[in-house]
C-alpha cells in the first residue's frame, strides 16, 4: 500500500480492523489477506498540509504477485482575495500577511489584483489574515481569522477594503464664503463712501477759506 500521511487502517467488508499503521517514506505490505474478500483503506488522520483522502474500496484477487493499492492526499488549498467593499472589485497594492495560531508570520505578500494562493495549511488549524498596509484611498481593514476545513476543493478567504469618503463642500460652507465676499464688496464701497465724503468736506473748508 503506496501512501503518505499520518494514519490509516484496513477494514474488511465486516467492519472489522485488521491492520493499522503511521505511513512512512516505505509502502506498507499486509500479508495473508483473504483472495475474493473486498477491504477498505481509511485514513484516519492526514499528514500536515493536506486534506483526509476518501475511502479507498479493493477486492483481493487469486494471485500470487504483489497487489497495489494506492491512496492520494491533496493538500489544502486557500485562495486570498483582496476587493473593494462597496463595488467589489480587486484591489493591488494592499500589504498582506498570513499568521498561525501564536502570531507568527508564515507568508507576506503585495496584492495585484489576482487571488493569492496558500497551499499545505494545517487542516483544523487556526490562522489569521492580516492588512499591514491599505492601498491608497482605502481604510485598513480588520484582521479575519478562520480555520481550515478538511477539503481538497480551495477554500476562499475574501477581505474587503471599505474606501475613505472624500469631504464635499457643504452648501455653508459656500454660502459663508459668498457672505464674505459681499462683506468685502460692502466694507470696500463703505471706506470709498467715506472717502469721498471727506474729500468733499474738505473741498468746502477750502473754499469757506477763501471768502
Amino acid at each position: 500500500i503506496n501512501h503518505r500521511s499520518k494514519s490509516h487502517m484496513k477494514i474488511d467488508s465486516q467492519g472489522n480492523e485488521v491492520d493499522s499503521w503511521v505511513s512512512g517514506e516505505e509502502p506498507h505490505m499486509i500479508y495473508g489477506l483473504t483472495v475474493g474478500e473486498t477491504y477498505f483503506l481509511t485514513e484516519v488522520r492526514p499528514a500536515d498540509g493536506y486534506a483526509t483522502a476518501e475511502t479507498v474500496a479493493f477486492t483481493i484477487a487469486n494471485t500470487g504477485e504483489v497487489q497495489t493499492v494506492v491512496m492520494k492526499d491533496a493538500p489544502t488549498t486557500i485562495e486570498i482575495q483582496k476587493v473593494d467593499s462597496v463595488k467589489g472589485l480587486p484591489l493591488s497594492g494592499a500589504t498582506l500577511a498570513l499568521c498561525n495560531a501564536d502570531g507568527t508570520e508564515l507568508y507576506r505578500w503585495v496584492t495585484d489584483g489576482q487571488p493569492h494562493t496558500v497551499t499545505g495549511l494545517t487542516v483544523g488549524a487556526k490562522y489569521t489574515l492580516k492588512e499591514l498596509a491599505a492601498p491608497a484611498g482605502y481604510r485598513v481593514a480588520a484582521d479575519i481569522s478562520f480555520v481550515v476545513a478538511d477539503t481538497d476543493e480551495v477554500q476562499v478567504i475574501t477581505m474587503r477594503d471599505a474606501p475613505i469618503p472624500k469631504r464635499p463642500k457643504t452648501g455653508d460652507e459656500t454660502s459663508l464664503g459668498l457672505w464674505l465676499s459681499l462683506g468685502g464688496v460692502a466694507l470696500g464701497g463703505l471706506v470709498s463712501a467715506l472717502a469721498v465724503l471727506t474729500r468733499r468736506k474738505d473741498e468746502k473748508g477750502e473754499d469757506s477759506n477763501e471768502d
